[in-house]
């Protein structure tokens, strides 16, 4: 869980675009695919709206889902003419098979790519690698 609120919180400040960031006493809030942010700071009928309680260690999907929020964000890395590629690769180590997704970015000043065992954390990871470090 770590991880993941980490790269949402990167992105966010990077773009918020990409996901716009609330943060309340309890938790933090991640929303993408919004028409504009209200007087009170909250986004306008998002699409996808993500919340994050770092003390339960839990994340809630309060609108949309996880390929939503994959596909918001490679429709924002277009048109941020940027090329992601997303693709599923299977390994092998000692404890057997295990599918792994492999997120690779190309863009005119920066190449990146990332892996992890789920594709929106590979996609974040390699958005953040890209435009933040």
């Amino acid at each position: 869980m770590d991880s993941l609120l980490q790269d949402l919180r990167a992105l966010s400040q990077f773009d918020p675009r990409a996901l716009y960031r609330v943060s309340t006493a309890s938790g933090e809030h991640f929303y993408a695919g919004h028409r504009g942010v209200d007087p009170r700071g909250l986004p306008d009928t998002p699409r996808v709206h993500l919340s994050v309680m770092p003390q339960e260690q839990s994340a809630l999907w309060t609108r949309g889902d996880g390929p939503n929020l994959v596909l918001h964000l490679m429709g924002w890395a277009a048109l941020q003419n940027h090329r992601v590629r997303l693709e599923a690769v299977n390994e092998f180590d000692e404890r057997g098979d295990h599918l792994v997704y492999e997120a690779s970015l190309h863009a005119v000043d920066s190449v990146a790519s990332a892996r992890a065992g789920d594709p929106l954390r590979a996609l974040l990871r390699v958005l953040v690698r890209a435009h933040v470090g």
